[in-house]
């Protein structure tokens, strides 16, 4: 009889937090290494003046090092002391294992944001190790101190972009490619993941000599918290999901739209073009409902007035909306305009989003030089015809016993004015305590028309009536004609398709 070995399943982990600290344990290894290496290579953590001060004995031995060397990589005739314990081969498996079980949990669908992050900016393993090895002392303060050892320094308790380097490789050339990782073109620092900072009165740091930590926001989304970065405030929220069907737009409508969205590639950009309430926000949150996606509404107006101003902002939400896997709602777009074009700072980040973007506005646009890299589709909402504005009413009076079709006809309301002209003449019938009549309709519907116009006008409660009007009976006669014309044009033009003809 044979024996056969079976190779152990991965463990699967449990939550995206052990994930996370699965990882960590890989970074504490690097460490480890190097802090053994460190020790055997001369560094002497009982000098109460280490760090404070550079010796006649540590200048000689830096102009033994080689280009690229550093005090535990190397000792000073350029040959690695010896470390008792494999530890490439350790680093190698424990990575092994991580990623395997990285799989298997992903397999099982549990919720890992760590590597759903690191799919959604394209990162790779080393600038998931990177991330990682400024994240580990915002998670436990002994690292702080373990960076202040290994840069022989006991003010340097972040680590510096060149200590990061040192811990991935050893390969001089590869620490000169990778610093591009940490540019302002860098993926991590790019996209806020990380953020660069110097500590002291260095003005003029080299980039290797600055320290990197990550984003305060990132660092709760790794434990969980799905929430926005506090910095934007009230300029961007995550919009419910609708419950029930589309009430300002149609269901065929929606299906378009849906299609559309959903054919499109990359991601398309819809550019919702409408006034008040005709439904655009209606819209996209059915759009990102269909989708299965969370829609982050983000107002690009206040966010120019904010403090983190309109170029930051927009940054951070980008970030939170990748990390959210999002939809972006735009409003205040109108107010970025510039002869009918967006700025191209803002064109160019929203360009490269991987999500739908639909941007909300008033009036028609278009961007230059966009049709390589993303398609743009105008979506024009325009104010219900007589009908639709009629079974709106409907909705909010159905059971009202007075004739709704002079208010639909009189008032060209979108679905949003209706709403609040339903509302206003509710709370004016609530007021005296008795039921909403038509006057309480033409009342709200008057107080929420021409609304620019308020400072200029003064309202009036029409206090006249037919039998007030005194004039030759043909005279009455044609202007009961003309009212009775004004009354019935939706009946002619719209319900019998005379305006169609």
């Amino acid at each position: 009889m044979s024996e056969k070995t079976t190779e152990q399943v991965p463990h699967i982990f449990a939550t995206g937090q052990d994930h996370l600290l699965a990882g960590l344990a890989c970074v504490d290894l690097r460490i480890h290494w190097a802090v053994a290496r460190a020790r055997a290579n001369g560094l002497d953590p009982h000098d109460e003046f280490r760090g404070l001060y550079i010796s006649e004995a540590q200048v000689d031995t830096l102009l033994g090092y080689e280009l690229g060397q550093h005090a535990w990589r190397m000792n000073g005739n350029g040959h690695d002391a010896h470390i008792p314990l494999p530890w490439p081969q350790v680093l190698a498996e424990a990575r092994r294992q991580w990623q395997m079980q990285t799989a298997v949990s992903r397999s099982a669908n549990i919720p890992l944001p760590l590597d759903d992050m690191a799919r959604a900016f394209n990162l790779d393993e080393v600038d998931v190790d990177a991330l990682l090895i400024a994240l580990a002392p915002e998670l436990d303060p002994r690292y702080e101190r373990l960076f202040a050892y290994l840069q022989d320094d006991v003010t340097r308790k972040r680590p510096s972009i060149d200590l990061i380097l040192n811990l991935l490789t050893d390969d001089f050339g590869q620490k000169l490619k990778w610093r591009q990782r940490f540019t302002a073109n860098g993926r991590l620092i790019q996209h806020r993941l990380l953020a660069r900072f110097i500590n002291g009165n260095d003005r003029e740091p080299t980039l290797l000599s600055q320290y990197v930590r990550p984003a305060a926001h990132l660092v709760e989304h790794l434990l969980g918290t799905t929430s926005l970065d506090e910095q934007l405030g009230d300029t961007a929220v995550i919009l419910p999901a609708p419950h029930t069907p589309p009430q300002r737009v149609t269901a065929e409508f929606m299906a378009h739209l849906h299609r559309t969205d959903q054919s499109a590639d990359p991601a398309p950009w819809f550019a919702f073009i409408g006034e008040y309430g005709v439904g655009r926000q209606e819209a996209a949150q059915q759009l990102a409902a269909a989708a299965q996606r969370p829609l982050l509404a983000l107002d690009l107006h206040a966010l120019n007035e904010s403090t983190p101003g309109l170029a930051e902002g927009l940054a951070l939400a980008l970030r939170d909306g990748r990390l959210l896997g999002a939809y972006l709602y735009l409003t205040g777009w109108d107010d970025l305009l510039v002869d009918d074009r967006p700025p191209q700072a803002v064109i160019r980040p929203l360009l490269d989003y991987p999500h739908t973007v639909i941007v909300s506005s008033r009036s028609d646009w278009r961007p230059a030089g966009h049709t390589a890299r993303r398609r743009v589709f105008p979506v024009t909402f325009p104010t219900p015809a007589y009908e639709r504005r009629l079974q709106l009413w409907q909705n909010q009076f159905g059971d009202a016993p007075f004739d709704l079709t002079g208010v639909a006809n009189h008032f060209r309301f979108t679905a949003g004015q209706i709403a609040d002209a339903a509302a206003t003449a509710r709370d004016l019938a609530q007021w005296r305590g008795e039921a909403v009549d038509r006057d309480d309709l033409l009342a709200a519907g008057r107080a929420h028309s021409n609304q620019r116009l308020a400072a200029l006008a003064i309202k009036i409660r029409p206090r006249y009536r037919w039998q007030h009007i005194i004039l030759p009976a043909d005279t009455l006669r044609q202007l009961h004609e003309m009212v009775n014309v004004v009354q019935q044009r939706p009946t002619v033009y719209g319900q019998w398709g005379f305006g169609r003809k």
